[in-house]
This record gives structure tokens, sequence and C-alpha cells, in this order.
């Protein structure tokens, strides 16, 4: 892994991050096109994942993802936008604790450092990043590079999380002079599912939501994006229910949104869709006053990335929101083949049709 992922140096003040207590609310904003790549739940994957996919009588096995992977997609992407011209943002929506033996091993070590090799602008906590308590959490946030965001999380409850620097309710970046709000949502319950410190305080998601929302927009932050670990379901209520929020990079669920018809096709099934949901990619919610919040999340395991391109209106309104998941393979997998006069034979195969990213 140290051999494959190349150390790079990534500046929270890329675009200008600030975290000014006074109030700008005489602005004079214009028009911002962002595109935003998302990952999230990525639960200590730092290799790839192999996945079965069956085509007819065939079942091959082709290895989705991981942190090289990832990492060497998301500094082309983010190249690729420069060259575009377009302003670019990684975000990253919780859980990069528990799920393999690197993190029952190095306890949070590993992921923070090569998840500080992605260029990620911005991340809020998942549950399992409690799951040790607050302790290896303090150490995970004050290690990272990037800024953690939970606008529900009383950090100055917290008797091990109140002194970390690296922990905000939300933070503003600026981009092509335009103050763009980004704050974090995490679970309410943590207490029932994970393993915080008992002083530790969360505050309801749908109050605090408004309430930062509220607050960026009289600091002169008329875009807003809320990054959040708590499943879809949960930021679709949300979104019904807060106004002002542009666009919501999801979590917890693990659900890789998209029309999953043609991977369905060939087998595969782990991307935690519920039919009784909306699992559009980059849907759109109408909030209480009309306006609009667009939603995405991008699955698990580190097993591909969301890239969704965001046209917002000089009045803060969403007027585009478009993109699509991606489920990153490469081109060697194996195959097994049931012969009933042999046994089950595994052999490495060379397909040239499984060198690019599978995409829904």
């Amino acid at each position: 892994m140290k051999k494959t992922l190349l150390a790079v140096t990534i500046s929270l003040s890329l675009f200008g991050l600030t975290a000014c207590d006074s109030e700008n609310t005489s602005k004079e904003h214009i028009p911002l096109e962002l595109t935003v790549a998302h990952i999230n739940d990525t639960h200590a994957h730092l290799d790839p994942t192999e996945n079965g996919l069956a085509i007819q009588k065939f079942e091959f096995f082709a290895k989705l993802g991981g942190y090289p992977r990832l990492k060497f997609k998301l500094d082309e992407l983010r190249e690729q936008a420069g060259k575009d011209g377009r302003h670019f943002l990684t975000l990253f929506g919780g859980d990069a604790f528990q799920g393999t033996l690197y993190f029952t091993q190095f306890r949070g070590e590993e992921e923070s450092r090569l998840l500080s090799e992605m260029g990620i602008d911005a991340a809020t906590l998942g549950n399992h990043e409690f799951d040790l308590g607050n302790g290896p959490l303090n150490e995970y946030a004050a290690k990272v590079n990037y800024p953690i965001v939970a606008a529900n999380l009383v950090k100055s409850s917290s008797s091990a999380l109140k002194d970390n620097q690296n922990i905000h309710e939300y933070i503003i970046k600026e981009i092509n002079g335009e103050s763009v709000g980004i704050f974090g949502l995490v679970l309410d319950n943590m207490h029932d599912i994970s393993s915080p410190d008992r002083d530790t305080q969360f505050q309801p998601m749908i109050a605090s939501a408004q309430r930062t929302v509220d607050t960026l927009k009289k600091k002169g932050a008329n875009k807003i994006i809320m990054v959040t670990h708590i499943g879809l379901q949960s930021d679709q209520a949300v979104a019904k229910a807060v106004n002002g929020i542009d666009l919501i990079v999801g979590g917890h669920s693990q659900t890789f949104l998209g029309d999953m018809d043609e991977l369905n096709a060939i087998g595969y099934t782990a991307h935690n869709q519920n039919t009784s949901d909306d699992n559009t990619y980059a849907q759109m919610v109408t909030n209480p006053d009309g306006g609009k919040t667009c939603i995405v999340q991008a699955g698990e395991w580190a097993k591909g990335y969301g890239l969704v391109n965001v046209s917002l209106s000089k009045e803060g309104a969403i007027t585009k929101c478009e993109g699509r998941n991606t489920l990153m393979s490469g081109d060697d997998f194996t195959k097994s083949i049931q012969d009933p006069g042999q046994d089950r034979e595994r052999f490495l195969s060379r397909a040239r049709g499984f060198d690019r990213p599978n995409r829904v």
C-alpha cells in the first residue's frame, strides 16, 4: 500500500477556508458551477473487494475499488476538472472505521493516513467512528488533513473531544469569490447504536440542520452543502423538512444510487437499495418553502465513487444536479465454470471488457 499510494500535500486553503464569526449578509452573489466527487462508508477496505458477477453459466469474480484505485481516480477527476475550468470538491460521508483487519490492527491509524492522501475537502463522522469510544476518534480527527464537520455533535460536552481543533459544526469555503457553507449531520441516536463516551451529547438532526443553514446564511453563505451519515431515508426526511440546503452528500445506508438494471443483470446486488425508497441518483426533494435539495450517495467499501455536477444561482437555488455513481474494476478477474464431471475450477483470465469502470 505504501508503494502504491503516493504522498501528496493537501491544503485546506485550496479554495480559501474561513471560520469567521462575523456576519456578511450584504454580499453580492454570483452563479456557481461545482463538480463534487463523493465517497462514504469505506470501512477500512484499503484493498479491492472481490465481487461475483454471473453471465450465463459462468461466474466471474471482479476486483472492485480499493484505496489505491480510488486515490488514482480522484486525482484524475480533479485534474480533469481543472482542465475544464470547473471548481472541484471531494466530500466523505463517514464510516472510515471498522470492517477489515486493517482497522482491528491499527485502530484508525492507516485509515487516517491514507484518507489524507485523497484530497478530501470535508468529511463527517459515521457511527463506527465512535465504536471504540471518543479516544480513537479524537486521534483520527487530529491526524487527518481535512476538516470534520458535525453540526449536531455537541463537542463541548465531551471531555475527550472538546479541545479538538479539527471538529467543526461547519466550514465556509471561498470558491470563485462565493462563500460555500459545508456542514455535517450525524445520527442523533448515536448512544443506541455505537459507543461514544457517556458525556457526549447529540442534538436532534432536523432542528440542528435548519439552525446551521440559518447561521451560514447570516454569514453570507447562500450556497450550502450538507455531508451526512444518517442514511438515505433520513436524508430525504431532512430535505423535506429543512429550507436552504442545496446538496446532501450522504452515507450510512450504503446505498449505491442509480438505475441498477444493468448491473443486476450480471449478478451485482450488493448495493443496499430499498425498493420503497427513491433510489434515483441526484434526486431532487422539495423543501417546505418550495425550494429544492439534491441528494446523492455512493455505496460502500471504496468500491466506487459518485460524481455530480451542480449549478447554483446567485440567489443560492440549485438549478442543475446531474451525475452518476461508478464502480471501479480492474481488467483482471477469476472465472468459475461448473462442470458436472470435474471439480470446480478457478483460473486467472484477462478480460478487456473489464478494463473500464462499470457505470450506472
